[in-house]
């Protein structure tokens, strides 16, 4: 479809960000999953495998970026405002975040019990704390689901974008600029309050948010007009190696072998200052992405030929996990205290261990699958009025 036939009236789709959710959710999988493994006395191709693994947070943060652009796009578009205000927004973020969660969270709760993974009389505050979606602000409390947190972190930064984020936007002077700032102010509230349990929560993750906001923006204006700026390959890429160079640097502040373990409460302040500033850079360089597949797309509505890089992430395989990748994010931990539990205190030989734990992954896309016909599909709303950017 020509993008500058379509009607500006219908919502703007763009498939490869489903492609890049699908990756970042299976990512997060294999990080739990494998990212762990101890394949001491395999050879050395075999034992540094799990490195490849090690940066589940990051992915997560990649998720922040995806939900900033893909909320924002449509705000975009409607000339800065969210349709319907700001009551219709929050039911239905609700409705896409909240009706599946909740039998994710009772099924991770009578796992959790059978599978000893807390002692049932924990179980009760956990559920209350979760159910309100304040588990990430309360670190000791026992964890019914390791990817838990993240939801409730990014679920209440949705109700900074109608309240704090789009009222600074549409300032006339420097209005995105404000919006980047504020976002990398809430990031900073756990310093400034000395507060572990806010660290623990990540909520610098308001300004990866912003970010992808600001992305969306750009990415909207090049789609509308057709128009690529010049030399925008070179600059994203120039901006893209500062990004990983500072990036390292900062990762090499800490030790990383804990960087998702996190440290406790009396020495936080220089490991969780270090991971702030690595979802920044992070968040810079998956905006750079974002934006550099984008042009290739809007390139490709004249040559008629799609980059490589778009195309995979455009594949009906990619698709499709991207579609229940939110499912996949939910569940997979369910599935990891089930093989965690079978296994029990057995010391399987190393490759035997990488191939169980390897199997575990595949278990958790086809559990993430079902779960996603049940739960998540019947509530996803409709593309009603879309076009597709293809």
């Amino acid at each position: 479809m020509d993008v500058m036939a379509s009607q500006l009236s219908r919502r703007i789709y763009i498939p490869f960000l489903d492609g890049l959710r699908g990756l970042a959710a299976l990512y997060v999988c294999c990080h739990h999953f494998i990212g762990f493994l101890q394949l001491s006395g395999c050879n050395g191709v075999i034992r540094r495998l799990p490195l490849l693994f090690h940066f589940g947070h990051s992915a997560v943060s990649l998720f922040i970026i995806l939900s900033g652009f893909s909320l924002m796009l449509p705000v975009v578009q409607n000339q800065g405002k969210l349709r319907g205000g700001w009551q219709s927004f929050i039911r239905r973020r609700a409705r896409r975040i909240l009706i599946p969660f909740y039998p994710a969270l009772l099924i991770s709760a009578i796992v959790a019990i059978v599978t000893n993974r807390v002692v049932a009389n924990d179980v009760p505050s956990s559920l209350v704390a979760n159910g309100l979606l304040l588990q990430n602000v309360l670190p000791r409390l026992p964890h019914i689901n390791i990817a838990f947190w993240s939801v409730a972190t990014e679920w209440q930064i949705y109700f900074l974008l109608p309240f704090l984020f789009l009222p600074l936007w549409s300032l006339r002077a420097h209005g995105k600029l404000t919006t980047l700032a504020a976002g990398a102010l809430v990031g900073s509230v756990c310093f400034v309050f000395n507060s572990y349990g806010l660290a623990v929560a990540c909520f610098w993750y308001a300004g990866l948010f912003t970010q992808g906001m600001l992305s969306a923006d750009f990415a909207h204006r090049m789609i509308t007009t057709g128009r690529i700026p010049k030399d925008l390959s070179y600059k994203l890429l120039g901006i893209s190696a500062a990004a990983i160079a500072l990036y390292t640097a900062t990762w090499k502040l800490v030790d990383a072998g804990n960087s998702n373990a996190g440290v406790g409460p009396q020495h936080w302040h220089y490991f969780y200052a270090s991971v702030a500033l690595r979802d920044t850079f992070l968040g810079v360089l998956s905006c750079c992405l974002i934006l550099y597949l984008t042009a290739r797309k809007v390139s490709a509505q004249s040559t008629r030929k799609a980059s490589v890089a778009v195309r995979f992430l455009e594949s009906p395989p990619l698709k499709t996990l991207g579609r229940f990748s939110y499912s996949l994010y939910l569940t997979h931990g369910i599935v990891l205290m089930c093989l965690d539990y079978a296994m029990g205190h057995s010391h399987p030989q190393p490759m035997v261990s990488l191939a169980t734990h390897a199997l575990g992954v595949m278990v958790s896309v086809c559990f993430a699958y079902g779960f996603y016909l049940v739960f998540e599909r019947p509530v996803v709303t409709q593309r009603v009025a879309t076009r597709q950017f293809a």
